[in-house]
């Protein structure tokens, strides 16, 4: 058949497939795919550096309810507070500040 590759079995899952490249989905190839060990800290750095932020505090807690809830069969807590963003009136400006329209 014109247009279509020719089958081959993915290396890591030994999927037969006619996909372009050797393996059958990226998940496959990631497998293979090795991070130096400075990128691994600079990674492991940057995730102590959020984790200690206000921001970085709540998504842990977040995760650790939704986490929790998943390991004894519950539906993940979600409530409204979660999404909700709290929108500054002209009143909560510093004296001082102009609005800029």
């Amino acid at each position: 058949m014109p247009g279509v590759y020719k089958e081959k079995n993915c290396p890591t899952c030994n999927k037969t497939h006619r996909k372009r490249g050797e393996y059958c989905c990226a998940r496959c190839a990631q497998l293979f795919t090795v991070k130096p060990s400075d990128v691994k800290e600079k990674i492991s750095e940057g995730l102590r550096e959020f984790y200690t932020t206000p921001e970085g505090v709540a998504s842990a807690s977040v995760n650790n309810r939704r986490v929790n809830a998943l390991r004894i069969n519950e539906a993940p807590p979600v409530s409204i507070e979660e999404f909700t963003v709290d929108i500054p009136t002209l009143y909560d400006l510093p004296d001082g500040y102009t609005p800029d329209f």
